[in-house]
């Protein structure tokens, strides 16, 4: 067998190397030019081939058909309306231009369709900034009604006002139809009430303040929750029966802070420096962990038969502190320092028969604790484990009424757990 000399097989090798190297070498070069023959297709849509919208540049205008709509700048009419929707399914983008009007008359958005939407600007000196109330199921949101004469913003059943502002109109600031939702709104200086709706709405996380006719007045079953009436010349917060108020504040309204109607709760809220009585409700209404401080008259209203006051703080209030009727239980309650006014009023009154008063304490109010006055008919309250300290009477009550009140020595040894303790 013939050998091959080492070093021949090193030089077949190297050629092979090169030649492989020569080969990928030329395929690199051979791929042609890198600029493309045509330019490359568009990869984005442009926004009016995502939503077609029709600009709307010059007052009057009527809206015939479905579709967006927007304004393309400020915008002002010199009589009539300003935009007149007759169509259903419209949305209508006011891009946060101003929709003015120079003769302060008419309406500057008018609507008797469904499901019309619009946002993002402001509505000024009309008759009605925006009249849909004809309407139904529209949505505003981000919408400035300001000065105008009537009604600032006025929408039908089943709509909503989202993040939406009212001021200086010379009618209600919003006013909304039944079954609607008014969320964050802000409602400010308007010649009626600031947030007006009918039955079954869901009001939260609003405002109203220093409106001439009162800051929210709504419907039956209506639901508030989070919101704050202030400085309003009428009632602070006032709706019809069943209502819902939760984590709500009145404070410094001329007719009182909450009046609910009958088979109301009212719970976690404050009523404070009213120029009337704090809270007042029909009967069946339930108060749990409120607060009445300072106000003018009485602290808590429960004129009405049937109703549940517990946890609660009643404190300053010029006139009674609680106020109630019959058949009603008030419980684990500090009433404490009313009855600035003097005279025949008391921390705690009740008027009728069948309530129970127990585990309160009733301190610092002026002349009577726990009084029945003079109504010789109120019969059959039963009154226990109540702590009064401070009042001229602790207790006076009718002989028809259950308790036993433990005073002095007898204090810290009566073993009766139903006991009322009376301490000067």
């Amino acid at each position: 067998m013939q050998i091959v000399p080492p070093l021949f097989m090193k030089t077949i090798l190297s050629q092979i190397i090169f030649l492989c190297a020569l080969f990928c070498c030329a395929n690199a070069f051979s791929q042609g030019g890198l600029t493309p023959a045509n330019a490359p297709d568009p990869t984005m849509k442009t926004l009016a081939q995502i939503e077609p919208r029709i600009p709307i540049s010059s007052l009057p205008f009527t809206v015939t058909k479905s579709g967006s709509y927007y304004l393309t700048t400020n915008l002002t009419v010199a009589s009539g309306s300003g935009i007149t929707v007759n169509a259903d399914d419209v949305s209508l983008d006011l891009g946060g231009w101003t929709l003015a009007s120079s003769a302060g008359s008419s309406v500057g958005i008018l609507s008797f369709s469904t499901n019309l939407f619009v946002r993002n600007g402001t509505v000024r000196g009309f008759g009605i900034g925006l009249q849909l109330n004809f309407a139904s199921e529209t949505k505003v949101e981000r919408v400035n009604a300001v000065d105008n004469s009537s009604v600032g913003i006025f929408v039908g059943d089943k709509s909503a006002v989202i993040d939406c502002t009212a001021i200086r109109n010379g009618g209600r600031g919003i006013d909304a139809g039944a079954h609607c939702q008014i969320r964050s709104c802000r409602s400010y200086e308007n010649g009626g009430v600031g947030i007006f709706t009918l039955d079954s709405c869901v009001i939260q996380d609003s405002i109203a303040g220093t409106n001439s006719l009162g800051g929210f007045q709504v419907g039956k079953g209506v639901s508030l929750r989070g919101c704050v009436a202030h400085n309003n010349s009428g009632a602070g917060i006032s709706a019809g029966e069943s209502a819902l108020v939760s984590d709500c504040s009145a404070k410094n309204n001329v007719n009182g802070g909450m009046n609910t109607g009958a088979g109301s709760f009212v719970r976690d809220s404050l009523a404070a420096n009213n120029l009337s009585h704090g809270f007042s409700s029909g009967a069946g209404s339930h108060y749990a962990q409120v607060n009445a401080i300072g106000n003018s008259s009485n602290g808590i209203n429960l004129f009405y038969n049937g109703g549940l006051i517990e946890r609660s703080m009643v404190i300053s209030n010029m006139d009674y502190g609680i106020y109630i009727s019959g058949n009603t239980v008030v419980t684990d309650c500090l009433i404490a320092s009313n009855c600035l006014s003097g005279g025949a009023v008391s921390g705690l009154f009740f008027g009728g028969s069948r309530n129970r008063i127990e585990n309160n304490t009733i301190t610092r109010n002026g002349n009577y604790g726990i009084w029945n006055g003079f109504f010789a008919g109120a019969t059959n309250n039963l009154i226990i484990r109540n702590h009064l300290s401070g009042q001229t009477n602790n207790i006076t009550v009718g002989a028809a009424n259950h308790s036993t009140t433990a005073t002095g020595a007898n204090v810290t040894t009566n073993l009766n757990p139903y006991v009322n303790f009376s301490l000067p």
